[in-house]
């Protein structure tokens, strides 16, 4: 079967006529082809827009701020001046709720509100989040937290955003439905109590990812992360070509679930809501499609961006790991420096490498820069080791400064190789083995030193 580039049938779609185009749609429609995304985006649009409604309500800052940050996660940036990627405000008797939706994802926030006349808007997103987001840095940091937001709207005229008299006006969008799309829930749930531990994990993994995998046909989905329920654990787990991460977040019943997730919109639902009880499954559309679910007490998202799971990379124990206890503190800002200069120096693929010593109560690291070039010295900091003689191994520096990068002020174990050719590295919360499902681990490749690089 010949066939054309997309962008040469982009083009070919510009030039159709109107009826040249409603053949092609018909042509779609009756293949029954499985676009993108959740909705039908073939169905025929003959709704009348819905008569705009007035509005007028008061609620903490932070919530909206929390509210817009979540219904965001469902819209793409593209959306601009689009109903499909405007926010959604419905007032009603004491509740708020600020949703978005769109042909790839949907969300939601639910919350208390002094509702003096109620009503559903639809503004555009980034004019509210904007508008928002300037009020609040207006304020004092004092004056944040308590800080009410009143939102008002009669009919065309704008939604009026205001902070303690000071104002401005978001533009609105016509409306075709009376409030936003939203998928249905999945049938089997996993609860996750630990709601801190969860965003921990996601922020972990999701830092391992790597963003330009969709440029290029990548068969491990590098820009996804992976969701799995083994027995009583959520297991989370991402890899780039350099290094892999996985979490481990204890669960309170269990049930299947496995699916890969855009890095993206997991990081950013995870950010957006506050640490508490959570909820997690899988939800199936028309023709089989399946969404991610993710949900709170007050709120939920969904996202169409899934992928099958497929095992692609599982830490290990091994007999021959040496295991060292440090601070992570006092190596990140060290190796940071060292990163800095081997950026700025001139020599081989040495510059690059860190020598790391392990005796029985201290590591030392030593970066192997060029012998022309700049050196930083040799750096020793306390540590909890057992070994009979001193170990060396060697590490990437950039490697080992993202690997630590998750771990900010608490102590880290470092899984050292006495075999360093083709070994790995791993780094885990203090007191773990890599193999033992830790609540973080790290995985980063040791490197040799080139002899003749000197």
């Amino acid at each position: 079967m010949s066939t054309i580039h997309k962008y040469a049938f982009k083009r070919l779609v510009d030039e159709l006529s109107d009826d040249q185009y409603q053949a092609v749609l018909r042509a779609l429609r009756d293949a029954r082809v499985a676009l993108p995304g959740w909705t039908d985006r073939l169905a025929e649009d003959d709704s009348e827009p819905v008569p705009a409604e007035s509005l007028k309500l008061q609620m903490p800052l932070d919530d909206l701020l929390e509210a817009l940050r979540l219904a965001g996660t469902a819209s793409r940036a593209h959306h601009i001046g689009d109903p499909k990627g405007g926010t959604w405000i419905e007032a009603g008797d004491g509740t708020v709720t600020i949703a978005g939706s769109d042909d790839y994802g949907a969300a939601f926030w639910r919350g208390d509100a002094l509702v003096d006349v109620p009503g559903t808007v639809l503004a555009e997103r980034r004019d509210v989040w904007q508008i928002a987001e300037a009020l609040r840095k207006g304020l004092g940091r004092s004056e944040r937290e308590r800080a009410l937001v009143q939102l008002e709207s009669h009919g065309t005229d704008g939604l009026r955003i205001e902070v303690e008299g000071r104002w401005h006006r978001a533009h609105l969008l016509k409306r075709r439905t009376q409030g936003p799309a939203i998928p249905p829930r999945p049938d089997t749930l996993i609860r996750v109590e630990d709601g801190l531990a969860l965003k921990s994990a996601v922020a972990h993994v999701a830092a391992a990812t790597d963003w330009s995998a969709a440029r290029q046909p990548d068969d491990q989905h590098r820009d996804y992360v992976g969701i799995r329920v083994d027995g009583e654990t959520l297991c989370l787990d991402a890899n780039n070509r350099k290094a892999a991460a996985n979490s481990h977040v204890p669960l309170s019943d269990s049930a299947e679930l496995e699916m890969l997730v855009h890095y993206l919109w997991i990081r950013e639902v995870a950010s957006a809501t506050a640490a508490g009880p959570s909820v997690m499954g899988q939800a199936e559309v028309s023709d089989g499609r399946q969404l991610a679910y993710l949900a709170g007490g007050h709120w939920a998202a969904w996202h169409a961006n899934v992928r099958p799971w497929i095992r692609r990379f599982e830490p290990s124990n091994h007999d021959d790991q040496i295991e060292v206890t440090v601070a992570r503190d006092d190596l990140h800002r060290y190796l940071n420096d060292a990163r800095r200069l081997a950026e700025a120096a001139s020599g081989g693929r040495n510059s690059w490498l860190v020598e790391a010593t392990v005796r029985d109560d201290t590591l030392q690291l030593r970066p192997l820069n060029h012998i022309n070039g700049p050196s930083m010295g040799t750096h020793t900091v306390l540590a909890e080791a057992s070994v009979a003689e001193p170990v060396v191994s060697y590490l990437h520096v950039v490697s080992l400064v993202e690997a630590l990068a998750g771990f900010a002020r608490q102590r880290v174990t470092l899984h050292l190789r006495r075999e360093a050719k083709d070994a790995t590295t791993y780094v885990t919360t203090a007191g773990f083995r890599p193999g033992d499902r830790p609540p973080a681990v790290r995985a980063t490749r040791i490197y040799s030193p080139d002899t003749q690089d000197t």
